[in-house]
């Protein structure tokens, strides 16, 4: 018999999951806050781990209640053991613009 063994919603394309007891599934079938938000450099490209390794460093953390909020830190090993500077972790509300978590993502990853 086939069963459901976990749910991992990944609120920002890219970056880690988090894993929910349910999730709300949305009138177009998508799951509520899965992939709601992703990265965008200036040109208006989505930012990928596939073509941004500095992506793989990053670690994120999200409360999803009330206020979605995001916290991001940064490992100290990078893509190819590559040395990084190690950051500790920092919250922003998810948003765009300043008070959200664009610059802290645009220094991380070298890119506006």
């Amino acid at each position: 018999m086939t069963h459901l063994g976990r749910i991992t919603l990944y609120p920002v394309k890219s970056l880690d999951g988090i894993e929910v007891d349910r999730a709300c599934v949305l009138p177009c079938g998508a799951l509520a806050h899965d992939r709601r938000w992703r990265l965008v450099d200036l040109d208006g490209h989505v930012v990928t781990a596939k073509r941004t390794p500095l992506v793989h460093p990053i670690r994120a953390t999200f409360d999803l209640i009330d206020v979605p909020t995001i916290s991001l830190a940064i490992g100290s090993r990078g893509s190819g053991g590559r040395s990084l500077p190690q950051r500790h972790p920092v919250s922003f509300p998810l948003r765009p613009g300043p008070s959200g978590p664009c610059a802290w993502l645009s220094e991380a990853l070298g890119m506006e």
